[in-house]
């Protein structure tokens, strides 16, 4: 049984939900205190491959050492899955993608890291924002709609 909800996990910055999904799905500790993200490896639609690496200045607590490197492989989220319709901000001026999420924060709770999408100028004529390919938690695209 999962210790953290989805919900919950949409809060908490994306790396840190990554290895809290990843230790309750595969039965590991990873700690985002002792290892950090080495690399992304590859990224192909849902599918994120990253290289994680221990912290060589803080040690591990030696019954649950970890050291050097490994790859593991997770699941992302689809941005269409989540946003089904149109995103609806008021804005009067070109926004970001940067805007966007900063705003869907704001207003839901979901915390999205500044890689989470491709940096693009928002208008009411390119309304699609898309998820960065080296995003930890999303991929796929929504629309943005102008209140």
């Amino acid at each position: 049984m999962s210790n953290f909800s989805l919900e919950q996990l949409l809060q908490m910055d994306p790396y840190e939900a990554l290895l809290i999904a990843y230790n309750e799905e595969h039965g590991t500790q990873f700690n985002p205190r002792y290892v950090v993200l080495d690399a992304i490896v590859g990224s192909d639609g849902p599918q994120l491959t990253v290289r994680l690496k221990a912290r060589a200045d803080l040690p591990n607590k030696d019954d649950q050492r970890f050291s050097g490197t490994c790859t593991i492989t997770v699941n992302r989220l689809n941005l269409a899955d989540f946003f089904v319709d149109p995103f609806v901000i008021p804005y009067d001026t070109n926004i970001t993608s940067l805007d966007v999420g900063n705003t869907i924060n704001a207003r839901t709770g979901i915390v999205f890291d500044e890689n989470d999408f491709i940096r693009t100028i928002v208008t009411p004529e390119a309304d699609m924002v898309e998820a960065s390919p080296s995003s930890l938690r999303w991929y796929g695209q929504l629309i943005v709609a102008q209140a």
